[in-house]
């Protein structure tokens, strides 16, 4: 029996965390995805966002509440677990423990572009 891509990713990266710089219209809905797979620390500078997607809302409307739901961890959750998800903070020094980072511009520049 095969094992699904969830299990798979695990396994191979196992203590692998992202980090993102910017959760807006584009950085939220990339996270999202990531957050499926691995653990991500979600980074934004606009505390209100930051506090709106802590109550399970995103202001740019990027993404359906039910998910930011499923895929949001909580404070208290976020050091006890080694389950995915997604962590949101305002403060930058929650991002020292991450693998790789995704800031905002680079997500520019895909989206100008057409890379993606």
């Amino acid at each position: 029996m095969k094992n699904s891509p969830h299990i798979e990713m695990m396994a191979i990266f196992p203590d692998f965390k992202i980090g993102s710089i910017g959760l807006g219209y584009l950085g939220l809905p990339l996270v999202i995805e990531f957050s499926i797979y691995f653990r991500v620390i979600g980074f934004d500078i606009d505390l209100f966002g930051v506090k709106s997607l802590r109550h399970f809302h995103g202001s740019t409307l990027e993404v359906d509440d039910r998910i930011l739901k499923e895929r949001i961890i909580s404070t208290s959750e976020q050091s006890d677990t080694d389950s995915n998800g997604l962590f949101v903070t305002g403060h930058a020094s929650h991002l020292k423990t991450c693998s790789i980072y995704i800031k905002r511009y680079l997500l520019q520049l895909i989206s100008l572009t057409g890379l993606s």
